[in-house]
C-alpha cells in the first residue's frame, strides 16, 4: 500500500541522482518527460548526545525510489518519493564489550523532494550546472535491545530544507557520463526523543525544533543504453548537525541542551526511461 501511495505522490526523479541531464548530454534529445526508479543500500546514522541522554539509530537499510521529470532546454524539473524497503542490519554495539546488539529499530522512513537543475555551461565533452533540491523526510523508530534490562529509544524525527550544489559532468567512453556534485544544505528539524527501561519512561526527553547547515556530495556514472533508456550507478553522502536542542524533564528540572548528528551514505543502482 505504501508503494502505491508513493507512486501517486511521486512525480519526479530521485533528486540526488536525477539532477543529471544525461539525456541531453549523451543523446540528441534534450526535452521530454521521463520516469526513474532505483534501489539504494544506505548506512543511516542519527546520534543524540547530552549529559542526560545518549541514544542513536545506526542501521543499514534498503530504500526504493520512484519519480518522474521534465527536461526542457537547459532546465530539468522533477520530484521523487523514497521509502525504506527493509532493515538489513544493525550497526549498534555494546560499548563495554564491542559486541553487536543484532537488534531492530522498526524504522519507518519516508522522503519526498522537489528539484530544479540549470546547466550554465556545456560543450561536447563536459558541462557545469547548478542543482537545487527541496527535501522533506520523516523517520519513526523504536530501537530496543536487552542488556540485563530492556532499553528502548523512541525517535520521531522530521527534517525539511533546501540543498544547493554545483554539478560537473564529463563524458566517459562512448555512451557514458561521469557526474560529480558538491554543495551545502540548510535544514529545519523537529525532534521528539525519549527512552524507557523495562517499560518505565525516563525523566528526561527531547522535544524541540532547530535549524542547521550541512554538506552534500555525490558521484555517479550514467550509461545510455539507448535513446530512451539510461542506467546508473551512484554513491552519495549527506551530513548535518543540530545543536542546542532543549532537553525537558517530567519533574520540571532544568537540564543542559543536546546535540543531534545525522549522516547517510547510499549506493544506488537504477534506470531512467524517457517517454
Amino acid at each position: 500500500m505504501k508503494f502505491l501511495l508513493l507512486c501517486l505522490l511521486s512525480v519526479g526523479l530521485n533528486a540526488e541522482i536525477n539532477e543529471n541531464r544525461f539525456f541531453k548530454d549523451i543523446t540528441d534529445y534534450a526535452e521530454g518527460f521521463g520516469l526513474h526508479t532505483d534501489l539504494g543500500y544506505s548506512s543511516y546514522l542519527i546520534e543524540l548526545h547530552s549529559s542526560e541522554m545518549d541514544s542513536a539509530i545506526d542501521y543499514d537499510v534498503l530504500e526504493a525510489t520512484l519519480g518522474f521529470f521534465y527536461a526542457y532546454d537547459k532546465w530539468l524539473l522533477g520530484t521523487y518519493g523514497k521509502f525504506v524497503v527493509d532493515e538489513v542490519q544493525s550497526n549498534m554495539f555494546v560499548v563495554t564489550t564491542q559486541a553487536s546488539l543484532n537488534n531492530q529499530a522498526n524504522i519507518d522512513k519516508e522522503e519526498f523532494g522537489l528539484y530544479v537543475d540549470y546547466t550554465f555551461f556545456e560543450n561536447d565533452k563536459e558541462s557545469w550546472g547548478v542543482n537545487s533540491i527541496y527535501r522533506y523526510a520523516s523517520l519513526d523508530a523504536s530501537d530496543a535491545y536487552d542488556s540485563f534490562l530492556t532499553y528502548v529509544s523512541y525517535f520521531k524525527y522530521q527534517t525539511d530544507g533546501l540543498a544547493l550544489s554545483l554539478a560537473y559532468q564529463r563524458k566517459l567512453f562512448e555512451k557514458g557520463v561521469l557526474v560529480a556534485h558538491a554543495g551545502g544544505l540548510y535544514s529545519k528539524a523537529k525532534v521528539n526523543m525519549s527512552e524507557s527501561i523495562n517499560g518505565q519512561f525516563q525523566d528526561s526527553f527531547v522535544k524541540d525544533s532547530v535549524k542547521a547547515l550541512g554538506l552534500k556530495v555525490s558521484l555517479a556514472y550514467n550509461y545510455a543504453y539507448s535513446n530512451n533508456l539510461a542506467l546508473h550507478l551512484k554513491t552519495d553522502a549527506w551530513r548535518q548537525k543540530f545543536s542546542s536542542l532543549k532537553v525537558h524533564s517530567h519533574v520540571g528540572d532544568t537540564l543542559p541542551t543536546a546535540s543531534l548528528k545525522e549522516a547517510s551514505y547510499t549506493t544506488y543502482v537504477g534506470l531512467a526511461w524517457r517517454f
